[in-house]
């Protein structure tokens, strides 16, 4: 989370300890109605049981923890903790590459995969990513300033009470993108797309403050939008691209800061995982039944993935909503190989274009449903 808190300034004077906190309700947030009786009393009491039991511990101890190594570790369904050590990272990464290219090898055999179509499938994945950051920026700009450019703290406070409906919108506008992508829509409209992005991303660093982040996305999505492609489209060509790619960002993260990794490592290593089992029931990805590894993975994987998205959201969404294209990139993993046939498209893209609209309406809606207050009103 890009803020600090009490700890801050001990842990920068190299003072070891631990940080307690939990997140939600953001309008209640430094607000007239953030009372004991608005207080989550579960959260409470979970946050003092650490505490106590932390100290507690550190007391009987012989003596202090020396500085050790990191561990990675996740919660998952609020059923179980998912931890090992940073190093066991690179180990789930070759298993992820062994299944992957196992997936491959059967495909190859049987369904005629290209390297091509793996290449076409990474760059298809790169394009949503990169026009996802700033298509939901954008939506993003509809429900007031970014929190950099707020006039005063009063501003500040009441785009936090704002968050619930930029989240709403950021959620459909990802949700939108994704049915366009599901579709290959996008490639029958290319300058429509490229100029679209284009226009988007001048409004984006015009109206909420220049980022090379979302230039560099625009230029990216926009380059992909027009790049002439020759390959032919393949199912198992865009499942397996996705997969690289998110192997490739995996491996950077793992080696950069392998403790926020596993966000990528476990979605590829399922995604891996649902490939080779697909692969090894029917290569050619003709059975339906070859198609029930990846609606498991999907439904694990994607309910895992969103619910990490909702405190993504929290902690980054109010500047960099398009944080969410990310969660979106990673649940794709699961939904490539699900695409609709042709004969849905049409509906499908229907679907986009009401997700997209919601999106911006509920968005928009916002500046009414939490007013900035008058001056007068904001003064003491």
């Amino acid at each position: 989370m890009p803020n600090g808190t009490d700890f801050t300034i001990p842990k920068d004077r190299g003072i070891g300890g631990l940080n307690f906190a939990f997140i939600g309700r953001p309008a209640q947030y430094h607000a007239a109605d953030s009372t004991t009786d608005n207080l989550d009393q579960g959260a409470l009491q979970h946050l003092g049981s650490q505490a106590l039991e932390a100290a507690d511990a550190l007391l009987r101890a012989p003596a202090l923890p020396a500085r050790g190594p990191n561990t990675v570790y996740a919660d998952v369904f609020g059923r179980l903790m998912l931890s090992h050590s940073a190093a066991t990272g690179w180990i789930l990464l070759g298993l992820t590459a062994l299944l992957g290219a196992f997936a491959a090898w059967r495909a190859r055999r049987t369904a005629g995969l290209t390297a091509g179509q793996v290449g076409r499938g990474l760059l298809d994945g790169l394009w949503f990513l990169s026009a996802g950051l700033v298509l939901a920026q954008a939506a993003r700009l509809l429900a007031g300033p970014m929190s950099s450019r707020a006039a005063s703290s009063e501003t500040y406070y009441v785009l936090l009470r704002r968050l619930p409906w930029m989240e709403a919108g950021a959620v459909l506008t990802i949700l939108a993108l994704t049915l366009l992508f599901l579709t290959g829509a996008r490639r029958s409209r290319p300058r429509v797309i490229a100029g679209t992005i284009t226009v988007l991303t001048l409004l984006v660093l015009l109206i909420g403050g220049f980022s090379p982040v979302l230039l560099g996305a625009g230029v990216i999505a926009a380059g992909l939008s027009l790049w002439p492609v020759k390959v032919p489209t393949s199912t198992w060509g865009g499942w397996l691209g996705l997969i690289a790619l998110v192997f490739l960002l995996a491996c950077a993260v793992q080696g950069a800061a392998p403790e926020a990794a596993l966000l990528f490592v476990w979605p590829a290593l399922l995604a891996a995982t649902a490939a080779a089992l697909a692969a090894l029931i029917s290569p050619a990805l003709t059975r339906p039944v070859s198609l029930i590894p990846p609606a498991v993975a999907g439904v694990l994987g994607g309910a895992w993935l969103m619910g990490l998205g909702h405190f993504v959201f929290l902690g980054i969404g109010m500047d960099l909503p398009g944080a969410l294209a990310l969660i979106g990139l990673l649940t794709l993993l699961f939904l490539r190989p699900l695409s609709p046939p042709v004969s849905a498209i049409r509906p499908v893209l229907i679907g986009a274009a009401a997700c997209l609209i919601l999106a911006c309406g509920l968005t928009f809606a916002a500046r009414f449903a939490e007013p900035t207050p008058a001056v007068a009103e904001a003064l003491p």
